[in-house]
């Protein structure tokens, strides 16, 4: 594993157990849900777009 990511994947693990999600959340669904909770707040598809670091 990445040291890198080792804080991110250990926050994502207690969250996880907090939640009482059961299985496997990788950081990839994490990106996905705040970019949907992004785009369910409102924001224009091109601000979602750069917060995703997609080009124009």
């Amino acid at each position: 594993m990445n040291p890198r990511f080792s804080p991110a994947l250990r926050a994502a693990a207690d969250a996880r157990e907090t939640s009482g999600i059961e299985g496997r959340i990788r950081l990839h669904d994490l990106r996905h849900a705040a970019l949907t909770n992004l785009a369910a707040t409102g924001a224009s598809p091109i601000a979602v777009m750069a917060t995703a670091g997609q080009p124009d």
